[in-house]
């Protein structure tokens, strides 16, 4: 099955928040959803331009219409100093009038694998059809002031303290103070361990939780 089939990413802006595999899960969408309409892929906050995607650089609204219907998928944002993309002069909301689907990256974790949010995080469009929290399952079992960003905010909402390691139990109670996702995306579960973590995840959140390896193109839905 399709990565968007599996999540069921229906027309108009899908939100990617978290940590670890958040890029992996915009490219993959990105390219299985273009077989079936015009894609945007673009931040609220930064992100890398993709090598493999045509992108858009401090694009005018017919830039974008002209790109789109020339390679049907294409990035958008404005470049910054360091190489990264940040948010097009355009909102979300205004760049789905001219596609099927927009896919935006709407967090930050500075490559880390979870990550606990602050209240001005993340930075979700607010017409948002669909919200998908990725965790990295390398997390599991580390140091939570090694594999979180916020780690102090992760300790504060999980009641961890600043010794502890990542588990199940205390990622759960994160996610459950926070409940800012529709679905959660388990990346990096490629050992038996890890697919433990993410079935144990799962029995303890209150929303579906699928699991896989969006580097090797496998996932699966927790039954």
């Amino acid at each position: 099955m399709t990565l968007n089939g599996l999540l069921n990413v229906k027309k108009g802006i899908t939100s990617v928040i978290g940590g670890g595999g958040k890029t992996a899960m915009l490219k993959t969408l990105g390219r299985e959803l273009c077989s079936s309409g015009r894609v945007i892929i673009t931040t609220t906050t930064h992100m890398l331009p993709f090598k493999d995607v045509k992108c858009i650089f401090s694009p005018g609204m017919e830039d974008i219409k002209n790109a789109l219907s020339e390679y049907g998928c294409v990035q958008a944002g404005t470049l910054c100093e360091n190489g990264k993309l940040r948010g097009t002069f355009f909102r979300p909301e205004e760049l789905i009038k001219m596609a099927d689907y927009v896919l935006c990256e709407a967090d930050g974790s500075r490559g880390l694998p979870i990550k606990a949010h602050l209240s001005h995080e993340p930075v979700i469009p607010e017409s948002s059809a669909l919200i998908v929290e990725v965790i990295g399952a390398n997390a599991f079992l580390k140091p939570i002031y090694q594999a979180c960003h916020r780690p102090d905010r992760f300790c504060e909402l999980s009641g961890a303290s600043g010794g502890d390691v990542i588990t199940a139990e205390n990622t759960a109670a994160v996610l459950m103070a926070e409940k800012l996702s529709d679905i959660i995306f388990v990346n990096q579960a490629e050992s038996p361990e890890r697919v433990d973590f993410a079935q144990a995840l799962g029995r303890l959140i209150d929303r579906p939780l699928f699991f896989g390896s969006l580097r090797n193109g496998v996932w699966t839905c927790l039954q």
